[in-house]
C-alpha cells in the first residue's frame, strides 16, 4: 500500500514538472534574472549578481568551490567516435526545442551613440516591433532589455524523442 502511494507520488511530480512550464524573466532595469518553476525550482541573481536557488521551498545556499584541479587529477581526452548526425536533423532538432519556448515579452531600448544609425534603425524598430516583441531606439543613452518566456519540458522531451526513433524521416513540416 505504501508502495503504491510512493509510487503515485513519483508520478504526480514527474507529470509536474513535465507540464508546468519554466519561466525566465530577465528584466535590466530592475537588475532581475530569475529562471523558475511554480512551487518546485527557482534560480535568481540578485544586484550584485549573487546566486540564490530555492527547492521546493527551501533556500540552497552557494558557496565557492576551493579546490582546483592539477594536472595530474585532469581526466584524460578521449578520442570521440564520429557522429552521425546530419546538419539537416540537428537543424530539426534545433526547431523542435524551439517550438517548446513561448516568448510572453521581449522589450528593447537601445541607444547606438550615433545619431544617423539611430534615426536609420527607428522605421526597422517599428517595422519589426509586433505582438510580444518591443524594439525602440532613444537618443538618451538608455540601454533596456525585458525579456519574459516558458519553456514546456515535454515539447523537449518530443522532439528529442522523435529525434531519436526517426532516423531518416523528416520530424516537422
Amino acid at each position: 500500500m505504501i508502495l503504491i502511494a510512493i509510487f503515485i507520488l513519483l508520478a504526480a511530480l514527474l507529470c509536474w514538472l513535465l507540464f508546468v512550464p519554466i519561466t525566465i524573466d530577465i528584466d535590466s532595469a530592475r537588475a532581475a534574472y530569475k529562471i523558475s518553476q511554480p512551487v518546485t525550482v527557482s534560480f535568481w541573481l540578485t544586484t550584485d549578481l549573487k546566486p540564490h536557488m530555492k527547492l521546493f521551498g527551501v533556500s540552497i545556499p552557494f558557496r565557492k568551490s576551493t579546490t582546483r584541479m592539477t594536472e595530474a587529477a585532469k581526466p584524460k581526452k578521449k578520442k570521440s567516435k564520429k557522429s552521425h548526425f546530419t546538419i539537416r536533423r540537428m537543424l530539426q532538432l534545433l526547431k523542435g526545442i524551439l517550438r517548446s519556448i513561448t516568448i510572453k515579452k521581449l522589450a528593447l531600448d537601445i541607444d547606438t551613440d550615433d545619431v544617423v544609425y539611430n534615426a536609420k534603425l527607428i522605421p526597422l524598430c517599428y517595422s519589426l516591433s509586433r505582438g510580444p516583441v518591443e524594439l525602440n531606439t532613444n537618443f538618451y543613452g538608455r540601454v533596456y532589455a525585458c525579456f519574459n518566456a516558458e519553456i514546456r519540458l515535454y515539447k523537449i522531451g518530443w522532439a528529442f524523442l522523435f529525434f531519436s526513433i526517426n532516423k531518416n524521416k523528416k520530424l516537422w513540416k
